[in-house]
């Protein structure tokens, strides 16, 4: 598997310089009416994905932090109720407890 990844890692760089060779003519960004100066096309498009990453890796941390926040949230929740099921046990034990004390008492006075 260590092999494979550091293959694939290759494969991707090669693939990545090939694409920059290919990719030197000159291109200009037009954004709201505002124009850049000429910028090779590649260092364009590596400019937008790597934008685009750290977008996608702020937007997985957010996601991340409320997720967490959530399962917080979950397991107070499962603790109260877990406290709540041991009370009302605890009360269904007391109550079977003197139903049979009151079971015990009528029977011995018949």
């Amino acid at each position: 598997m260590r092999y494979a990844k550091a293959l694939l890692l290759i494969v991707v760089i090669v693939a990545g310089i090939l694409f920059g060779i290919s990719n030197q003519e000159p291109a200009t960004i037009k954004f709201f009416g505002y124009t850049t100066k000429e910028f090779p096309l590649y260092l364009i498009l590596f400019s937008s994905f790597l934008i685009g990453a750290i977008i996608a890796f702020i937007y997985s941390m957010v996601a991340r932090s409320d997720m967490i926040t959530q399962k917080k949230l979950a397991e107070k929740k499962a603790e109260e109720l877990e406290k709540l099921y041991k009370e009302r046990l605890e009360d269904i034990r007391k109550q079977e407890e003197a139903d049979e004390k009151q079971a015990t008492e009528l029977a011995k006075e018949e």
